[in-house]
């Protein structure tokens, strides 16, 4: 039977910010972009590894990686907020689908945050 895009077991919540581009602004052509929110529950959030930023700055950047539900729709313009924490998608989330019980796995999201401030000036 396959897998029905149901929560993984023992996942912990995050929210989804997607943004769409929705028109046309009137005044200059920019695009006017929409954003929804929605919670996810099943989801399994790892945490990768962190720099700083050593040239004259205060900058600090974090990976991290978030397994959603199989099904769930996220592009790279959007964002996933975890512990109150905003990380953009880095990248193409990753599907796929079992070969051997065509059974569909979860969504792999890479995470990026970027925190502090740059000292050029």
């Amino acid at each position: 039977m396959p897998y029905r895009a149901g929560p993984l077991l023992g996942g912990v919540t995050v929210t989804l910010v997607h943004s769409a581009v929705t028109g046309r602004d009137s005044n200059y052509g920019n695009d006017v972009r929409t954003t929804t929110v929605q919670e996810i529950d099943g989801a399994a959030f790892i945490p990768g590894g962190t720099s700083e930023n050593t040239e004259g700055s205060i900058q600090v950047t974090a990976d991290a990686e978030v397994y959603l539900p199989a099904g769930t729709q996220v592009s790279p313009e959007d964002q996933i907020i975890y512990q109150g924490v905003t990380y953009n998608v880095d990248g193409a989330p990753g599907t796929w689908t079992s070969p051997f019980t065509a059974m569909r796995g979860p969504v792999l999201v890479r995470l990026r945050v970027v925190t502090g401030a740059s000292g050029r000036g």
